[in-house]
């Protein structure tokens, strides 16, 4: 399988692939809407439409491109430890701030998501 992409960046834009990944996601993520429903329950609907908004807007689509951009100027090892420590973050300030429970599940996917093999030992 050929890669798309060239190896030294100089591919797609980052808007661009932003909307790809939003779009592939949103086709693997639409088979399973029925199944919570389609559109807001329980509120105020305008009110969950105009958030639902600012979060796509502002959150997604201004700051992924922003992330992806900036990660494209890093080295390879220190972009790869910054997108490896997205989820651990985001799960920490959860917790601290939005009162989130720490369950088991977001545990062993925080274990998961941060284990490495070990390096080998030097040998000289």
């Amino acid at each position: 399988m050929r890669r798309s992409l060239p190896r030294h960046g100089t591919g797609e834009e980052a808007f661009t692939l932003t909307l790809w990944s939003f779009l592939i996601g949103a086709a693997v993520m639409l088979p399973l809407a029925p199944h919570q429903g389609l559109l807001p329950q329980g509120g105020n609907f305008t009110e969950a439409a105009l958030v639902t908004l600012y979060i796509a807007a502002v959150t997604t689509a201004l700051a992924d491109p922003l992330y992806f951009a900036g990660v494209a100027a890093l080295r390879a090892a220190t972009a790869s430890v910054t997108m490896l420590l997205e989820p651990v973050s985001a799960a920490v300030l959860a917790v601290l701030f939005l009162d989130e429970q720490l369950t088991t599940g977001v545990i062993a996917a925080l274990a998961l998501t941060e284990s490495r093999p070990q390096a080998p030992p030097d040998t000289q």
